[in-house]
């Protein structure tokens, strides 16, 4: 459960940081995380929709595809 909490902290630690950047910058750094696109998933969730959607904007659509499809709530 600690070790949940942490990871949790750390998730919106990055978050912050990349909502923080412009959304050109932040693409690029994501769009090279392409071997853990789950941690990208959770960041981009963590963030509001605004920064979020701009970021998405700017990645490499396949990429940005496969990150949605990660984030799609479940059902």
């Amino acid at each position: 459960v600690v070790e949940q909490l942490q990871e949790d902290e750390q998730i919106k630690s990055y978050a912050s940081t990349y909502s923080s950047m412009k959304a050109k910058q932040a693409a690029a750094i994501f769009d090279t995380m392409t071997d853990n696109l789950q941690l990208v998933a959770d960041i981009l969730s963590n963030m509001d929709t605004q920064s979020r959607g701009d970021i998405l904007g700017k990645m490499n659509s396949d990429t940005a595809a496969k990150v949605t499809e990660i984030m799609e709530p479940s059902e």
